[in-house]
């Protein structure tokens, strides 16, 4: 996966064996949303899609995260402890 603004849902990455294997080497793990980074890929729902982070910006008392991702207008402001599914893309094997 390459490229800022991919969309990843299990319908598009049944389509090809490359999609397969790219989808194979992501792992998940879930955060807390005060630990989410820009550029990384977060799940938005359990069946998808999968946005890439463009603006994280933590405020106010108590703290709240405000996260926009690419290709999906607006922000999304969420609690600081709120969890959230990252996907990190995990090294090819080695042949």
């Amino acid at each position: 996966m390459s490229g800022v603004g991919h969309t990843i849902t299990r319908s598009t990455t049944a389509g090809t064996a490359q999609h397969l294997r790219q989808a194979a080497m992501m792992t998940t793990r879930t955060v807390p949303a005060a630990q989410v980074h820009l550029g990384d890929l977060v799940l938005l729902t359990p069946a998808g899609p999968v946005r890439r982070v463009t603006l994280h910006r933590l405020q106010g008392t108590p703290p709240v995260v405000v996260l926009s991702y690419a290709g999906k207008p607006g922000h999304q402001a969420v609690p600081a402890g709120h969890p959230l599914t990252v996907l990190t893309e995990t090294p090819a094997p080695e042949h």
